[in-house]
């Protein structure tokens, strides 16, 4: 059976970037080593990868420092994976992250030619990637290898490869590949700033609810001014001190230090509210 060509959905690719820079992050290093067992289905013509799982790898006994995959482990993930796998879709190759600079070979000796994964189907796609900076501009760095099944000693050819977009299957140019993760920083840069507005239209909210419950209560207090009660009421007299000091502190302007001002006026809002509360409470309807 022959294959040509191998598409890769780029939501494959984008998952494989984030949990890359993930643990760059986490790890405080510029580049790390990864491998991706990649799934999809095949026709006589093509591979498609749809969805990819992290090996698990582990450092080799053999001396060489080579990796070696964690064969228990990744069947647990694939166990988990495979209950939610699209029909027909099966293990297709191996992904290597980053393999210019790390020692692969235990894990495609392991993967390839003794199929020590126990999977279904036998691997016969190997890809070496590198992920690219985010505002690098770079083109993608992506070679797409198959397994010669007619070679005894385990050998690779070059084949052709191709992104596709995850939804409509349409081929993407691979420079617009490259800025996948341009496009997630994008998206969560985005996301943030709806989360930071939302935020603010809930505490403008607060703050307008708070100042028409001021309005009502000095509107009260002031008419009570106007026909004074026979009788002092120490109450409303401590609420009309507390609301009057509270008034005076939020319509000051801003201070140098903002960070320090908008954490007291958020207090201030909260004494704010509870005097209010406790207004409510203690007038009569």
């Amino acid at each position: 059976m022959e294959h040509t060509e191998v598409g890769i959905q780029c939501s494959v690719l984008a998952d494989i970037n984030y949990q890359y820079e993930l643990e760059c992050v986490a790890l405080s290093r510029d580049r790390v080593a990864q491998c991706y067992l990649l799934l999809g289905h095949c026709t006589s013509q093509s591979y498609g990868v749809s969805r990819s799982i992290q090996v698990p790898l582990g450092v080799a006994g053999t001396g060489n420092y080579s990796f070696e995959v964690d064969v228990a482990l990744l069947r647990r993930r694939y166990e988990l994976v495979k209950q939610v796998l699209p029909a027909g879709a099966v293990p297709l190759g191996l992904m290597l992250v980053n393999s210019g600079c790390y020692n692969y070979d235990e894990v495609v000796e392991q993967s390839f030619l003794l199929n020590k994964l126990g999977l279904e189907a036998e691997l016969e796609l190997l890809l070496k990637y590198e992920p690219g900076q985010v505002d690098g501009g770079e083109e993608l760095r992506l070679e797409c290898l198959l397994r010669d099944p007619a070679s005894i000693p385990l050998a690779f050819n070059r084949v052709l490869h191709k992104v596709v977009d995850s939804v409509t299957n349409v081929a993407m140019p691979q420079r617009d590949a490259s800025n996948l993760q341009a496009q997630e920083a994008k998206e969560q840069h985005a996301s943030a700033l709806d989360q930071f507005v939302q935020s603010n239209e809930q505490e403008d909210q607060l703050a307008q609810g708070l100042l028409r419950r001021v309005d009502r209560m000095v509107e009260f207090l002031q008419s009570e001014r106007d026909a004074p009660p026979t009788h002092y009421d120490e109450d409303y007299e401590a609420v009309l001190r507390k609301v009057s000091l509270l008034v005076s502190q939020l319509e000051l302007g801003g201070t140098e230090d903002i960070e320090n001002e908008v954490l007291s006026m958020e207090n201030e809002l909260k004494v704010l509210q509870i005097a209010c509360n406790q207004w409510e409470m203690a007038t009569p309807r």
